[in-house]
């Protein structure tokens, strides 16, 4: 026998055995075909005809936001009506006069612990001083606020549309989120209830905005430029007098409890400063009916001197 039919070839490794069924030949890619692009083309083109077809037909509304909030505005009207917030105001201003009348009772309580703290027995006879003065300012502020009102419903105004007030609803709701979480995240807590407070203040406002006939403005009907401009000029002081009964109320309350808190806190700490601070919120409270009495009467002067301008014209006319 021949040595070299006898003689084995040596092994390759990185040979491929061809017979091995696990194995998996490598997958040549086939060129893209002239008729696999046309077909990506007509593919696109008709999803971009089907998009086009939905934007040119009816089911497409680009206004589909402003309608939700005109429909959210149309709910508000009908979830807090006007006798909501009227009952609310009355309510208010019920308990800010019985608040008051609590605090001028710790205005005494107050001299007399200022008096026994800081030696000085003058400050009882001051206490009670303050404490009358309450009682005169409590008659103004109770005799004005109805005299607001009465100079409110006697003094109209006229609005083309609800334009302006449906905008300003809106503008307000967002003004106070935006003023509670600000405080509420750059003061903690502290800052939670000062900007709860805002945002109430924003609410009362936009409440107002969403009823015009609380402030005796008439929607609606033929306005000159003038007149319209006119009623949004006397919008801004006429809601400060529809919202005289709220604040009178709350700043009552809240400037009581402080009182209350800051007497204790003379108690304990001989510092009178807390207690000074709530008698002064509460009597800018107590005066704030009067204030916007004459605000509102001196404001609407010029208001009435601008209509009598505006009217001026025709009646030289005739």
């Amino acid at each position: 026998m021949n040595d070299q039919d006898g003689a084995v070839e040596p092994y390759d490794e990185n040979a491929t055995d061809v017979g091995d069924p696990g194995t998996v030949p490598p997958k040549i890619e086939e060129p893209e075909t002239e008729a696999s692009q046309e077909s990506t083309a007509a593919k696109t083109k008709n999803m971009l005809g089907s998009m086009g077809d939905y934007f040119s037909s009816a089911r497409f509304n680009p206004l589909a936001v402003v309608d939700l909030l005109d429909d959210v505005i149309d709910w508000a009207r009908r979830v807090f009506p006007m006798e909501t917030f009227d009952g609310l105001a009355s309510a208010l201003v019920k308990y800010g006069h019985l608040a008051l009348i609590v605090a001028e009772i710790s205005c005494v309580v107050l001299g007399l612990t200022a008096a026994i703290k800081l030696g000085n027995w003058r400050l009882l006879p001051a206490g009670v001083g303050v404490g009358l003065l309450l009682v005169i300012l409590q008659y103004t502020a109770s005799r004005f606020m109805d005299a607001g009102q009465r100079l409110l419903d006697s003094s109209p105004s006229r609005l083309g549309s609800t334009a302006f007030m449906d905008c300003l609803a809106l503008l307000m709701e967002v003004i106070g989120i935006c003023l509670f979480f600000t405080y509420w995240i750059q003061s903690g807590w502290g800052g939670f209830f000062v900007g709860l407070t805002m945002w109430a203040l924003c609410d009362a406002i936009a409440y107002v905005a969403l009823h015009p006939a609380m402030v005796n403005i008439e929607v609606g009907g033929e306005v000159r430029a003038g007149e319209e401009a006119i009623g949004i000029m006397s919008l801004g002081v006429k809601t400060i007098v529809r919202l005289v009964p709220m604040a009178f109320g709350i700043g009552a309350i809240l400037g009581t409890v402080a009182l209350i808190v800051g007497t204790f806190g003379l108690m304990k700490s001989g510092d009178p400063d807390s207690a000074l601070l709530a008698l002064r919120l509460i009597a800018l409270c107590v005066l704030f009916p009067f204030l916007s009495y004459i605000l509102f009467a001196f404001y609407h002067l010029l208001i009435d001197l601008l209509r009598a301008i505006l009217v001026l014209p025709q009646t030289l006319d005739k």
